[in-house]
């Protein structure tokens, strides 16, 4: 089988950016309709960064087609899945997986390391940035900021 987001509603706003930190409900089963794990069940939403391979790559892909409040139906096969190898004796090789997703909130990542230093009179500071890397370090942003700050005095 191949790749599918299957789009089961309208969600609201943009679609979930790469390397936001996203929070979702899921459900998930093996082809034979087997429950495998479930947030729902759990009730307890799951936060993952996408686009860093935290996760399965068919939700790195998928739920970037998605908008907050949106639910879909991922179909990953084994290549957008676990592969031959499987996990932890629960998902057997070369499984196609389905899992009923809904993203119920994201926030973008905090993307600011490297500076581009501009002349001095710039007048937005967020030109003056290169987004290339991203980072979780909160004082290493303000850092950031900081330095952005002096050189535009």
């Amino acid at each position: 089988s191949e790749f599918k987001v299957d789009k089961q509603n309208e969600g609201t706003g943009p679609t979930v950016p790469k390397f936001a930190f996203a929070t979702v409900h899921y459900h998930g089963t093996l082809q034979n309709g087997k429950v495998f794990d479930s947030s729902k069940d759990k009730n307890k939403p799951f936060k993952f960064q996408v686009g860093v391979g935290e996760v399965i790559r068919g939700w790195d892909e998928g739920i970037t087609q998605m908008q907050k409040g949106q639910k879909a139906i991922l179909t990953c096969p084994p290549e957008y899945a676990y592969g031959a190898a499987g996990a932890g004796g629960i998902i057997p090789p070369n499984a196609t997986l389905k899992f009923e997703v809904e993203v119920l909130d994201f926030e973008p990542s905090i993307r600011c390391r490297h500076i581009l230093l501009k002349h001095k009179d710039c007048k937005r500071p967020f030109d003056a940035l290169r987004k290339k890397e991203i980072t979780r370090d909160k004082k290493e942003a303000q850092d950031v900021v900081a330095k952005l700050q002096e050189n535009l005095q």
